[in-house]
């Protein structure tokens, strides 16, 4: 069964207002709603997850932590440990 958001959970899971949700999805740069009825919209959560990760795995952050990762060191210089690395 599929998990579905509504607007007030979105903003709290993403950290994105109102505007910047509808604003994005404009550009196609975040999943649509799904109808619900006549005057109620809400999200799957498996659509948000994917452009959370998605998010995550295109930020400069996440690209150098994976870079060190894969050259066998922790960003901060330290002998990395591969472990649940989040790296794919």
């Amino acid at each position: 069964m599929a998990t579905i958001l509504r607007i007030k959970a979105v903003k709290e899971l993403t950290g994105l207002g109102r505007s910047s949700i509808y604003d994005k999805i404009k550009r196609n740069e975040f999943p649509p709603p799904i109808i619900l009825g006549p005057r109620a919209v809400g999200w799957l959560v498996s659509d948000l997850d994917a452009w959370l990760n998605a998010q995550a795995a295109s930020s400069p952050r996440h690209v150098a932590w994976c870079a060190a990762q894969s050259a066998g060191r922790e960003p901060n210089g330290h002998k990395a440990d591969r472990k649940g690395s989040a790296c794919t």
